[in-house]
């Protein structure tokens, strides 16, 4: 762990913060709770840096009280100015090994009172996302079953992905579900499974022209992938990567990078760069998340599974009619209640 990781975590949890000040004037149920959700991964994050960095778990108060408080009280969501003082105090703290300033910055940017045991910050979480309703608390489900397979926490996670099956989600929560779905199994010792999951995630984007447009504008999801190249399953994983490029074609040259690491027995670094690490970067998922919940991203299209083939071409089409229509209304030639 090196300080420029530290300082990275730091600005992520300082676009988070950033973020919901732009996204609050949507006036949408899944605004805050899903800012919620994000500001505790991103402090999570700059939790384990600092721990990594001080040589030993810094205790904040919130741990060392944490069972004689009400982890379902509201948290204050931080001010985008005392964040941004804090985070250089905390680097500066870690620098020089200051644990006092470390945990003075950490209270003072929000994090400390975020970075609960997994268990108790899922259930605060939980609780927080009950308010919304919808499309906006299938999106949070989903978010919250990932959450809880970075922690560890595999059966919250089912019980979330199976919440959020409950709730008629598209193609692109399917991609998601799917992929924690193999997760939970991989943790089973389920590898036949896992993997049947993972071809079932990447065919939920190619069901047609309009699943794979709805895919295409979230970044994929690899987490399930990465937990099975550390099960030696490369043959498969290069299997899925390959058919990501049918989905992300602005970003084949990515996946083809990663096949070819994989296939000459490199150790792969997925999101390291490019536009998928900026895809999942939390702010930028973050306000696509945020538009979501209040406009389904799902077309209704054929209900006949398409071939690749297909489903390429028929998304080459919709571009197409995209462009012309855009090109139309630049040009005043839609109609007045069009342009």
């Amino acid at each position: 762990m090196k300080i420029c990781d530290l300082q990275s975590a730091v600005s992520t949890f300082e676009m988070v913060v950033k973020s919901f000040g732009l996204l609050e004037k949507t006036g949408s149920t899944a605004v805050r709770p899903l800012c919620e959700l994000y500001l505790t991964k991103s402090a999570s994050l700059v939790q384990k840096c600092v721990d990594a960095l001080s040589d030993g778990k810094i205790e904040t108060s919130s741990e060392l009280d944490v069972q004689a408080r009400d982890i379902f009280r509201p948290l204050k969501l931080p001010l985008q100015d005392v964040v941004q003082s804090a985070a250089q105090k905390l680097v500066l703290a870690v620098n020089s090994r200051d644990k006092d300033g470390m945990l003075s910055a950490l209270e003072d940017m929000g994090v400390a009172e975020r970075c609960l045991p997994p268990e108790q910050q899922l259930s605060r979480l939980e609780f927080v996302i009950r308010g919304a309703i919808g499309r906006a608390q299938l999106i949070l489900l989903v978010e919250l079953s990932i959450f809880a397979i970075e922690l560890g926490e595999y059966k919250r996670a089912a019980k979330y992905a199976a919440e959020a099956h409950g709730l008629e989600p598209g193609t692109s929560e399917l991609h998601d579900l799917y992929a924690v779905e193999g997760a939970i199994a991989l943790d089973e010792h389920d590898v036949a499974r896992a993997i049947t999951y993972l071809k079932k995630s990447i065919r939920a984007c190619m069901t047609d022209e309009y699943a794979c447009l709805s895919c295409s504008v979230r970044a994929p999801n690899v987490m399930l992938a990465e937990k099975l190249l550390e099960h030696g399953k490369q043959e498969e994983v290069v299997d899925y990567l390959i058919q990501c490029q049918d989905v992300w074609d602005h970003s084949k040259k990515q996946f083809a990078s990663w096949v070819d690491a994989i296939q000459n027995g490199e150790r792969l670094e997925f999101l390291a760069l490019g536009t998928l690490e900026a895809m999942n970067h939390p702010a930028v998922k973050l306000s696509h998340l945020c538009n979501s919940a209040r406009f389904p991203d799902d077309v209704v299209g054929p209900t006949t599974p398409q071939s690749p083939a297909e489903v390429r071409a028929g998304r080459e089409r919709l571009r197409a009619e995209y462009k012309r229509q855009m090109s139309a209304a630049i040009k005043g030639e839609l109609g007045t209640s069009n342009n």
